[in-house]
């Protein structure tokens, strides 16, 4: 599947926190795509595309693209 992901965009994960995409990577080995995002703290995080966008196994959307500025 392809998903458009734009830098600067900022997602509220589904249990509160708030996240900013920084950009996408390619795995070395497996050559799958990863979002490369950060928290308020700028830690930054990296999940495969697919789990990015997916859902948890509770049926629950994983991530959700916000327009509102974070708090």
């Amino acid at each position: 599947m392809v998903y458009e992901v734009t830098k600067g965009a900022r997602y509220k994960h589904y249990k509160g926190n708030y996240y900013t995409i920084v950009s996408m990577a390619t795995h070395t080995e497996t050559m799958d795509g990863l979002v490369i995002y950060k928290d308020k703290d700028n830690n930054i995080w990296a999940r495969p595309v697919d789990m990015f966008f997916g859902y948890t196994n509770n049926g629950v959307k994983r991530f959700e693209l916000i327009e509102e500025e974070m708090e």
